[in-house]
């Protein structure tokens, strides 16, 4: 069974509204309609959750590592840069389960907010970024 590239075009449509925007300063009617196009109802309820909610960006010093964290009243979910995965039902659910979405709201909002610049940065030494990711490693083990 061959692979679709439908993934790897709307990442890529990602990428460039990314740099198209560090050019223009907005997203053009365009931009927005392709990336509509290929992240549907996803994309809608990433742009919602950033009207409403920040994305907190946790860095190193040395911006090694860097974990996004993405809150709402009762939520937490963590994306890492440039990795497709959350740990959120709906990712569980349409990325993995039902294959008919491309990833969750969580991971795009982190991506039009890096786009965007609109995150809060946070810079934590090594030893609490490791606490973080243990403290995630235990919500694992439950």
């Amino acid at each position: 069974m061959e692979k679709s590239i439908i993934p790897k075009l709307a990442f890529a449509i990602l990428k460039e509204s990314e740099q198209l925007y560090k050019i223009k300063g907005c997203f053009e009617s365009d931009i927005l309609e392709s990336l509509y196009s290929n992240f549907h109802d996803t994309f809608l309820e990433a742009s919602e959750l950033l009207e409403k909610y920040k994305v907190h960006q946790y860095s190193t010093p040395d911006k090694l590592r860097t974990m996004y964290k993405v809150a709402t009243y009762n939520e937490l979910h963590t994306v890492f840069e440039n990795i497709n995965y959350c740990t959120c039902d709906g990712f569980t659910k349409h990325v993995l389960d039902l294959k008919d979405r491309l990833t969750c709201k969580h991971v795009l909002a982190v991506s039009i907010a890096r786009s965007t610049g609109k995150i809060v940065e946070e810079i934590i030494n090594p030893a609490t970024y490791e606490e973080v990711l243990n403290t995630q490693l235990e919500f694992f083990d439950d």
